[in-house]
């Protein structure tokens, strides 16, 4: 099989979050390219190649303990063995809806599962030739699209069994996410952390109007001096950011005494570029998902990584308050009002047509593995490929880093 077999691919990371809105780990999405709609490699060795290039080792080195990565595997690649070529205490072996159960495949997952290796059933609606697998199942996925309303309680019900953790897709709003977890699912996969809830008449306080001015200066021109100021204006801002630039992340030989010491050392792009990311963890409600953070923080170096380099902080600034509607649960329009963006910024958070939405737009289909409308974003745009890849896998592992040095 030829190396240009997997040069095109593209991978994304879609969150499972617990009940505490906590992040469980990530299922990684791959595919060759946009036609393809499975993971379906003869190859066993090349398919775990295809795995690691395509984001397992990128995404499992910045996991945090105890977080999982689940990997779809056809029926073939179960028997041929391939999961063995991936650490179990790092992946789940996720079971796809269309497999034909055999007394072979369900022989190879129990071999597996001896060997220390967890398995989800992916959209299971019930189906009586899964059975088999059910007892050596950990987690269960139920697709809530997938199944009517009122069968529901029956399949829940069905998928319970000891050892088992039950896992709802599909939860897009805060209304499906309470009914799933009166039913006893522990996992949730959707967008249901990122939709604004009671959002008419509210108004943010003084001080996260402040921040998002802060944001807003923090895309001009600044001197050392006005920085130094700016930051000083904010005592929890300048003892945050202090408090970080003094940690090993930076290594420096002496003690950083100051915020303008600071500066200087390790100069003026940089340290608004941390500032940016403190600000948007300080504007996070306190309901809302920590995850929201990290997809902001992606989005920024994302965007910064495609921009010309004159446009690299404006491109960046748009990705990291485009979700600041959803953090602070508030209407965009509400956000904007508080801010005096560039005009071309506004428009690209308003939705209105244009470059910089495209752009936005692009990221929003990386984080749901939409692979035919980033392979149109790229043939419009005249991009390469390999760019745009690669540029969302190095954001990913940025913002992973990013966030745990500021939140």
């Amino acid at each position: 099989m030829s190396k240009e077999t997997y040069e095109t691919f593209y991978v994304a990371r879609q969150p499972i979050l617990t009940l505490d809105k906590e992040v469980y780990g990530y299922e990684l999405l791959f595919r060759q390219n946009q036609e393809a709609r499975t993971a379906e490699i003869v190859d066993p060795q090349h398919a775990t190649m295809s795995v690691a290039s395509g984001g397992f080792l990128r995404s499992s080195e910045d996991l945090i303990a105890g977080q999982r990565l689940l990997i779809n595997f056809t029926a073939n690649l179960i028997l041929d063995g391939t999961p063995y070529g991936l650490p179990p205490d790092r992946v789940v072996v996720e079971i796809l809806e269309s497999v034909d159960v055999t007394p072979e495949l369900v022989q190879a997952v129990a071999k597996l599962k001896d060997e220390g290796y967890s398995f989800a059933i992916d959209d299971y609606t019930g189906d009586p030739s899964f059975d088999e697998l059910l007892p050596l199942a950990t987690i269960i996925k139920v697709d809530l699209m997938g199944v009517d309303e009122k069968m529901l309680p029956g399949v829940v019900q069905k998928a319970r069994h000891p050892g088992v953790t039950l896992l709802a897709e599909k939860v897009e709003d805060a209304k499906t996410f309470m009914r799933c977890k009166s039913l006893g699912f522990e996992l949730f996969q959707g967008y249901f952390f990122s939709k604004p809830v009671n959002l008419e008449g509210r108004r943010p306080p003084a001080a996260s109007a402040g921040k998002l001015r802060i944001l807003q200066q923090l895309n001009e021109e600044l001197s050392l001096e006005q920085l130094t100021e700016l930051v000083q204006s904010d005592p929890s801002l300048a003892y945050r950011l202090l408090r970080f630039l003094n940690s090993s992340a930076f290594s420096f030989l002496h003690e950083i005494t100051s915020i303008s010491h600071a500066v200087r050392l390790i100069g003026i792009g940089q340290v608004k570029h941390w500032l940016r990311l403190v600000v948007v963890a300080e504007l996070k409600a306190k309901d809302a998902s920590p995850e929201l953070l990290m997809m902001s923080m992606t989005r920024a170096k994302y965007l910064e990584l495609l921009a010309d380099e004159k446009d690299k902080d404006s491109y960046f600034l748009l990705g990291l308050i485009s979700l600041m509607d959803v953090v602070m649960q508030l209407p965009m329009s509400e956000v904007l009002s508080r801010v005096s963006l560039e005009q071309r910024l506004a428009d690209a958070l308003e939705e209105k047509p244009g470059r910089l939405h495209e752009y936005l737009e692009s990221a929003r289909c990386l984080e749901r593995a939409e692979w035919s409308a980033v392979d149109a974003f790229i043939q419009e745009h005249g991009l390469d490929p390999s760019h745009v890849k690669q540029g969302w896998a190095e954001a990913l592992v940025w913002a992973t880093r990013a966030f745990s040095g500021v939140c």
